[in-house]
């Protein structure tokens, strides 16, 4: 309170009665130790304990009481009774709450305006003698309404504040929808109350009907489609954007029915226990009540994704196709010029059956002894130049995302799909790099040119490979040649499984796809190629974003030997000795993406990208920049396989090879798989950067991007360097088209672009398996591989190449602890928490008892370890599956507590 204020006293204070208790407050003393307010009332001035106010009667006040006398504060007190008193009258005559809402102000004003400011609200219910607190209890109404879709008003166009009421027409009909949608609710849920004869209460159960089974009208069924547009606008934006409403207007919530709240109850009831995400729930009780088929939700979900992310957006710009759209069909005279003519060497391209862009071909021709290999890469930097309307936004979004709906592409389809493909029977211009290759498979000459190429056919793999078994040239000899090369070369082989998901309007068809003969051999030229650009353009210093992937992080190294001693397997990495003024890398890889990626064929160790991923897992959380490790380009701050001497390279190689050929030795392929990822998951992701720091995974001293320019734009950087030096000459004067400085602001922007667009291309090979879990073939029971640990989930891999988790509280005999290396879920204390198999007594790992004291501690999983789980729930949205252990292995003892120890305690934790 403030002096001046008008004020309320109890009945009763001072024997005042009624509207007598007004009063103003004049100020506040201390008498003895308390605090009294001093007020003038009807009776004059008055001391009184602050706990007979009951509060500020009006907005109206007195600016200054200490400066009048008793007459004029009597005088302004009758005043303010009378305005108090006409308040009141007012209210009770047009029945006005004590607090005015939405629906009381829209009565009031509905049948008086089609549109309003708050002030003409004001004037129609209150007329010209309104107080302040009433234009305030005005606009709190209208504040309500703020929302699109929310309450009786929406905001109208128009300059100010403008506001338009819903008419009665529309509130009517808005009213009858939503008495139809609980009748509708009714008949979709069905509740039912059973007696629990052991606790002696009554248990509601809720269940959904089945739409076939609900006995819907065809008004019912046009409610389900508004049910259905409503949630799969919240699930496209993950939001109530305030667009799908009511009775064909926007209004999703009046008079406390929300359409959020309905439909989030509706399909939580429905679905029964689910723990998804609300727009999770949404999506699955669209799919699972016929509302939209499998496609047409993998799509919602990706559109979803792109949506959220930074650097891409689902359509591409029309300035952007209208540009592609002037570009000329052929190859216009002034192109050719200077271009050397391969139109005669036989050319093919070598690529999936499905790929809808070809931007690299090859070409073999005999040099006496040695061999000619042609790597011709599409010319898109002649389309796309710097600073035009389609570079702008090429390099907004930096890569192609290859989602499992659809390409999201980097460049427009009449570039991407026509202009720069290197369709066949079709000139193209192209950029050309012949190496001259000896028997021994040894680079020893490389040259490079302007093109015009004409591909003789596209072919896919599956034809290559069986060419290449049958003997046919010229394909027999691209696979000798690619053999002799890879004699060459000191990289890590990498081969995994690429899960490749097709999507059909019913079911998700996912399988795993494995490489071939002509796969290898195309990884292969294409890393040649790679490096001799890159050596070039090195040697004539000019700037390029090179393509990096560090030395293996130290600590990630222990950790993977930790792994391998908990899992009982013979596989050790031993680092040469770090030097004093060695650093560590700049980033390591985050295991749970780097397990994805491993999964879905995208780490490419020797397909020229090595492994770029983001944090995520489990937590969510996002792997934070350690940017003191760092420069202002993003290069780490670190010696790179290009700053060591052979013999060092050797060193740091050689244990990874090793382990890596140990692996061929395991016969359980899921089990190599996962020591595979233990083991990659210790290095650092590649990146770009200006400085060349080398390529780990591939053994090179110098690579960068160069051989897909129509999906990356480092590529298309790399081409139109490339271009520069072959026009100008090294010593030329001429501006190139990308200055070092450029370079170094896009390197760490592609490698964000890159990292972005494969997490997205995980994230949605995800969704897609999670509509695989709702299938037939996987209910019952299956067998899984643990192939991560962390305190609140057990990752594992299930057949089909599905990924799923088992919360570590879904695992009976906890609590549970995990060790250091997040190697093993155990209970019990453990004094040394990397404890492997052989500093385990007995013959049982499972079981250890601490000699000192006699405290046993029981294993419950390890990695590597198999257990029956089943699923228990699955998230569509994001691509969460969820498991439970099988019947058996929630209630079996571990065989050291049931077999081998039979006087074991019965309730300790199972073993799988």
């Amino acid at each position: 309170m403030k002096p001046g204020d008008v004020v309320e006293l109890k009945e009763g204070t001072f024997g005042l009665q009624g509207s007598d208790c007004l009063a103003i407050y004049l100020d506040r003393v201390k008498r003895s130790k308390n605090y009294l307010a001093v007020v003038h009332t009807k009776k004059g001035q008055k001391e009184t304990n602050t706990d007979n106010i009951s509060r500020v009667v009006l907005r109206s006040r007195v600016d200054d009481p200490k400066g009048m006398d008793h007459g004029e504060l009597t005088a302004r007190l009758d005043q303010f009774k009378r305005d108090l008193a006409d308040k009141e009258k007012r209210r009770e005559e047009r029945d006005i709450p004590d607090e005015l809402d939405d629906r009381r102000l829209w009565e009031l004003i509905v049948n008086d305006v089609e549109t309003f400011t708050p002030e003409e609200a004001v004037d129609i219910i209150y007329g010209p003698l309104a107080t302040g607190e009433e234009k305030a209890e005005v606009r709190q109404a209208l504040q309500s309404c703020q929302t699109q879709g929310v309450g009786y008003f929406e905001r109208a166009q128009g300059r100010g504040e403008v506001w338009k009421p819903r008419t009665v027409d529309e509130v009517k009909a808005i009213r009858r929808e939503i008495e139809h949608l609980n009748k509708l609710r009714n008949k979709l849920i069905k509740v039912t109350e059973e007696w629990h004869e052991e606790l002696e209460i009554e248990i509601t159960r809720i269940e959904g009907v089945p739409i076939e089974e609900a006995d819907l009208d065809e008004d019912d069924h046009g409610r389900l489609d508004l049910i259905r547009r409503y949630m799969t606008d919240f699930v496209l934006h993950d939001t109530d954007r305030g667009v799908v409403g009511m009775a064909g207007t926007n209004t999703h919530t009046l008079d406390g029915f929300s359409m959020f709240k309905f439909c989030r109850f509706l399909a939580f009831d429905w679905l029964g226990d689910t723990k998804a995400s609300i727009s999770g729930a949404f999506l699955r009780f669209l799919v699972d009540a016929g509302l939209m088929d499998v496609r047409e939700a993998n799509d919602l979900v990706a559109k979803r994704y792109v949506h959220l992310s930074e650097h891409f957006s689902w359509e591409i710009p029309k300035d952007c196709t209208r540009a592609a759209d002037r570009l000329p069909d052929g190859i216009p005279d002034a192109w050719r010029e200077g271009r050397e003519d391969l139109r005669a060497v036989e050319t093919y391209t070598i690529d999936p059956p499905d790929a809808e862009d070809f931007d690299d071909a090859i070409s073999i021709v005999d040099d006496g002894e040695n061999t000619l290999l042609y790597v011709h890469i599409a010319d898109v930097a002649q389309y796309v130049t710097p600073g035009s309307t389609l570079d702008h936004e090429a390099k907004k979004r930096g890569t192609s995302c290859y989602l499992p709906t659809g390409v999201l592409p980097m460049l427009p389809e009449r570039i991407s799909e026509n202009l720069c493909s290197l369709r066949d029977d079709s000139e193209r211009p192209a950029m050309t790099v012949r190496l001259t290759v000896d028997p021994d498979g040894k680079v020893i000459d490389e040259a490079f040119h302007e093109s015009i190429i004409q591909v003789d056919e596209n072919l896919s793999y599956d034809v290559v490979d069986q060419a290449i078994q049958q003997g046919e040239e010229p394909f027999a000899s691209l696979h000798a040649l690619a053999q002799r090369m890879k004699t060459q070369r000191r990289g890590l082989t990498l081969e995994t499984d690429e899960l490749k998901v097709h999507i059909d309007s019913d079911k998700v068809d996912p399988h795993l796809k494995s490489g071939s003969e002509a796969t290898r051999l195309i990884e292969q030229f294409m890393v040649a190629a790679n490096e001799a650009v890159a050596r070039h353009l090195t040697e004539h210093e000019i700037p390029v974003p090179y393509r990096c992937h560090p030395l293996p992080d130290r600590a990630g190294v222990r950790l993977f030997n930790q792994r391998m001693q908990v899992m009982e397997q013979p596989f050790r990495i031993e680092l040469p000795e770090p030097e004093e003024d060695e650093e560590a890398p700049a980033d390591e890889a985050n295991e749970d993406d780097f397990l994805e990626a491993l999964k879905s064929g995208k780490v490419e160790l020797m397909g020229g990208g090595g492994f770029a991923t983001s944090a995520g897992g489990d937590d969510e959380e996002e792997e934070e920049e350690q940017e003191e490790d760092q420069d202002v380009s993003g290069a780490p701050k670190m010696k790179g396989l290009a700053q060591l001497s052979p013999e060092e390279r050797e060193a740091w190689l050689a244990p990874f090879t090793e382990v890596l050929d140990e692996l061929d030795q395991v016969e359980d392929d899921q089990l190599a798989d996962i020591i595979q990822f233990k083991l990659l998951s210790c290095m650092g992701r590649a990146y770009y950067t200006p400085e060349n720091v080398g390529h780990f995974g591939l053994g090179s001293t110098c690579y960068l991007h160069f051989t897909s320019p129509i999906r990356r734009y480092p590529d298309l950087i790399t081409h139109r360097q490339l271009k520069w030096l072959l026009r100008h000459g090294p010593e030329a004067d001429e501006q190139m088209p990308h200055s070092a400085a450029d370079i170094g602001v896009l390197a760490p922007k592609n490698t964000d672009q890159g990292v972005d667009a494969e997490r997205m291309e995980r994230d949605l090979i995800s969704v897609a398996m999670a509509f695989e879990a709702r299938t037939d073939r996987m209910a019952g029971d299956h067998s899984a591989m643990v192939n991560g640990i962390t305190k609140g989930s057990v990752f594992l891999s299930m057949e089909r190449g599905v990924e799923a988790r088992l919360s570590t509280q879904d695992v009976p005999g906890g609590p549970w602890s995990v060790d250091d290396a997040d190697a093993m879920l155990f209970q019990g204390s453990l004094d040394d928490p990397t404890l492997g198999a052989e500093d385990l007594p007995g013959s049982d790992w499972r079981e250890v008892v601490d000699p000192d004291t006699g405290e046993v501690v029981f294993t419950r999983l390890r990695l590597g370890d198999r257990v029956k789980v089943r699923i228990k729930d699955y998230d569509l949205v994001r691509g969460r599956i969820h498991t439970k252990l099988a019947a058996g292995e929630a209630t079996d003892a571990p065989a050291s507590a049931s077999e081998e120890d039979p006087s074991g305690p019965d309730d300790q934790t199972p073993g799988p």
